[in-house]
């Protein structure tokens, strides 16, 4: 597939990690007008070291899953530190 792709012209670097970043939008839009009594957050923690990035990201998983527990914390963060105004 990728080989199709480059003939075609097409960048393919990092193809999966930018499909899965693609569809995560329009999938959180759905959930939101599917289950509207909930709230449906896309959370991108940032570009994180991982197979589907080839290992080029800048943070560890155990670094970007920390960005999500916080935002789910209700808090409000200034460079991973407590903030009570932004």
């Amino acid at each position: 597939m990728e080989d199709k792709l480059e003939c075609n012209g097409y960048h393919v670097a990092m193809s999966a990690y930018k499909i899965s970043k693609a569809t995560l939008y329009p999938y959180t839009r759905k959930l939101a007008e599917k289950f509207s009594k909930f709230r449906a957050n896309y959370i991108h923690p940032g570009n994180v070291k991982t197979d589907i990035t080839g290992n080029t990201g800048d943070m560890y998983p155990d670094e970007g899953a920390r960005a999500r527990v916080m935002l789910a914390s209700g808090s409000f963060f200034d460079v991973m530190e407590i903030s009570s105004f932004i």
